[in-house]
């Protein structure tokens, strides 16, 4: 579950920017782990132009791990049980893609950068990176193609070489890579527990055909 609460104070710097500061409660349950977190974002969101907007996210959040449920790799099991993460992430968003809840043509671009930090007792500093693009065609009245290419990679910084389990990249599942369960496509330990993975790179293609209405099939 996630329990969050946002205020916001729009054109704070000008008409097309707002400042948004959201406190948050989660609890985590995946094949890969089992954490409970709680955080506080300080955001400014501006809108560039129609398409395009960004946005610069200052972060806080104290992570309470249960180090039972991990995988039994090197990687993971250096982990504590509590640590802080502090830092800031910035990205941009470009979406031209028409009608906005099933788009039919268009793009949709994101490019994400975090940089989370040693400061204020936090003890796994990294980089990471992601970019995502979408695409769709109408071929058709009835059959629209949509494409994605998904990549991300995380890098530590610091003299621990050790990424906090749930900055790992984990694919498998619904909105990832479809056939595979969630979590299920990438490094695992002996027992099948997912690990998760320093890097990521996705690819799909799927007609969306209509049948009638909202129903519609789709082939993956």
């Amino acid at each position: 579950y996630r329990v969050e609460a946002t205020l916001t104070q729009p054109a704070a710097f000008s008409p097309n920017s707002t400042v948004a500061f959201s406190p948050s409660i989660k609890k985590q349950k995946e094949p890969g782990y089992e954490l409970f977190s709680y955080s506080s974002n300080l955001a400014l969101l501006n809108k560039i132009t129609d398409k395009l907007s960004g946005s610069l996210n200052f972060y806080s959040e104290t992570v309470r791990l249960d180090t039972t449920s991990l995988a039994l790799i090197e990687d993971l099991t250096v982990l504590n049980r509590t640590y802080t993460k502090t830092g800031a992430a910035t990205g941009f968003l470009y979406d031209n893609a028409r009608p906005r809840f099933d788009p039919a043509r268009g793009w949709t671009v994101a490019v994400n950068a975090k940089a989370n930090t040693s400061m204020f007792s936090g003890k796994y500093p990294f980089l990471k990176y992601q970019f995502e693009a979408k695409n769709y065609q109408r071929i058709s009245d009835h059959l629209i193609l949509a494409l994605k290419l998904k990549a991300g990679t995380v890098n530590p910084t610091g003299s621990t070489k050790t990424i906090p389990v749930e900055e790992r990249f984990f694919a498998g599942g619904s909105r990832s890579v479809r056939g595979w369960g969630r979590q299920q496509l990438g490094p695992a330990d002996e027992s099948g527990i997912p690990a998760g993975g320093k890097s990521m790179i996705e690819a799909s293609f799927e007609p969306r055909i209509k049948i009638a209405g909202p129903l519609s099939i789709v082939a993956f």
